[in-house]
């Protein structure tokens, strides 16, 4: 494992999903959206999340390759500040991507990143095709910016994102999920029929 990522963990992690507290979800809505802001406060340092995280509308079904990670002036490895709801963010320690898995199709999927090398997130249907990307640029060493990325695809459609980075070389905080609600689903995908 690298030691001079975003996590100083510089021994295997040694799991145990119960010392991951329930995660942080904050729910809100709009006539139009619902929205779910998973702060991934309550998780432990290098630790897997729950599975699945209950998030307002749907679940979120974070792959094994996220871990939970506390920042260092809080008491964890951590190797970065400044996050947008401290302490707790994701990384993936070990790997150069990661998925996440919605139980209800979603209309849009943004958070807050920190990374060494240029960070994707590519977001996919039910039936695997990919409706949307994006991709932001490096903005640390050192892991002390976090920079906002997402993808939108217009409506209902997002069942996954796959998030493409280095592993230990990025981090991130603040996912948010937004679902139109059925009405409004329904006149966009009416309006988008030629």
């Amino acid at each position: 494992m690298i030691t001079h990522g975003i996590s100083n963990q510089t021994e295997p992690p040694q799991f145990s999903v119960s010392q991951n507290g329930p995660i942080q979800v904050i729910c809100s809505s709009t006539p139009v959206t619902e929205t779910a802001l998973i702060t991934f406060e309550g998780g432990g340092n290098v630790q897997p999340l729950p599975v699945p995280v209950p998030a307002c509308f749907t679940t979120a079904l974070f792959s094994p390759q996220w871990l939970t990670l506390i920042e260092a002036g809080a008491g964890g490895t951590g190797n970065f500040s400044n996050e947008p709801s401290p302490v707790t963010i994701i990384f993936t320690p070990a790997s150069n991507q990661a998925d996440i898995t919605f139980g209800n199709p979603l209309s849009e999927v943004n958070f807050f990143y920190t990374s060494a090398t240029p960070l994707t997130i590519n977001a996919f249907d039910a039936n695997n095709n990919l409706v949307a990307t994006a991709t932001g640029p490096s903005n640390a060493p050192p892991f002390n910016v976090f920079s906002p990325l997402g993808v939108n695809a217009g409506f209902n459609r997002i069942t996954r994102i796959t998030v493409i980075g280095a592993a230990n070389q990025f981090g991130i905080d603040n996912l948010t999920l937004t679902r139109i609600r059925e009405y409004f689903t329904m006149q966009a995908q009416m309006m988008s029929t030629p």
